[in-house]
């Protein structure tokens, strides 16, 4: 009896004594990998975030609303790091002194037009060949006119007919239509309005998961756009309705191409005028969008995702609650809009 007291006893006590033990030990272990888990996100954190230069040349549009709309946007949605460089000067940007390898992404809506030297243009190719990404939004699908470069870095562009091949969607074949050089439409835009975009890419992570129709607000709307079709992918598309001075095509608005490892994303939604020109064309008012075409949360989706898209490969941002629908635009201001990824 006394033998049987003692043995429970003592084996009580040990067990009292190792789940203290291995109490201890839980305890260290769970510290540990508290501690190595708190390391991990701050480095993926930290990895994870983006630089971005936003470079604008002064010209009609307002390319500094339309920078700022950017950088907000894209803080807001992704936390990229930004720094924007505004010439203020027409066909003055490449006197600034900026390093392009010091980004992840170039991100401009105007890089000015005739004129311009082939020095900063070859720098931007080389930063997007190593594996820069690049954003071209509206007015800067007219950049560099005399450059046939810029135009195979962006695809299709605001070019004359002699430049290359224009392609619509035909809704009676169910596919791409091509027409070659010199036939066809030139580059042009109608009256401004509010527009249905067709998503016309299901797969690509830029446009996978978007309604397959969805309502954009009031922009200036570019059709006949020029290029070389075959080398780009298009993401989206929109009618160009007679009735609004367009092509009677569904145009492409939104694509995307790569050059080396670096990739391109380009838009021509995103019109926005500086009001003191509104008027300079008879009888037309090129400011009376106003905001809508920036801050429809359509635009602001498909912009932040094609420079997540054109930066790392890959999209994480997920659609806001707020997104257009078919029959319904929603135009808010990009530090309203809630973002999830």
């Amino acid at each position: 009896m006394n033998i049987n007291t003692e043995f429970t006893t003592f084996t009580a006590n040990q067990y009292r004594w190792r789940t203290a033990s291995y109490t201890r030990a839980l305890y260290t272990t769970i510290m540990k990998l508290t501690l190595v888990s708190i390391f991990i996100l701050f480095a993926l954190n930290t990895s994870a975030q983006k630089s971005v230069l936003i470079l604008q040349d002064i010209e009609h549009h307002d390319t500094n609303m339309q920078a700022e709309t950017f950088k907000t946007i894209l803080q807001k949605s992704l936390g990229y790091s930004i720094d924007i460089i505004i010439s203020m000067d027409q066909k003055r940007w490449f006197e600034h002194d900026f390093d392009f390898s010091k980004y992840d992404l170039v991100v401009t809506s105007s890089l000015g037009f005739e004129g311009l030297p082939s020095e900063p243009l070859n720098e931007l190719e080389a930063f997007i060949v190593n594996g820069g990404g690049l954003v071209v939004v509206h007015q800067g699908t007219a950049a560099y006119v005399d450059e046939p470069k810029f135009q195979r870095l962006i695809g299709l562009g605001w070019y004359g007919s002699h430049t290359g091949s224009h392609t619509s969607w035909n809704d009676e074949i169910n596919d791409w239509e091509e027409t070659p050089i010199y036939h066809g439409v030139g580059p042009a835009h109608g009256k401004q309005h509010q527009m249905v975009i067709d998503t016309r890419n299901t797969e690509h992570p830029i446009t996978k998961g978007m309604p397959l129709k969805w309502r954009h607000g009031m922009d200036e709307f570019y059709h006949g756009m020029r290029g070389n079709p075959k080398n780009i992918e298009i993401l989206a598309t929109s009618y160009s309705d007679k009735k609004m001075w367009g092509s009677g095509e569904h145009e492409p608005i939104a694509w995307t191409l790569e050059h080396g490892t670096g990739k391109v994303f380009v838009t021509v939604l995103g019109h926005a005028f500086n009001e003191e020109n509104a008027n300079e064309i008879p009888g037309i008012n090129s400011s009376e969008n106003g905001t809508d075409a920036l801050y429809c949360v359509g635009f602001q989706t498909l912009f932040a995702r094609g420079a997540e898209w054109a930066t790392n490969g890959k999209v994480t941002l997920s659609l806001p609650s707020d997104f257009p629908t078919e029959n319904q635009t929603v135009i808010l201001p990009p530090n309203e809009v809630k973002w999830s990824k």
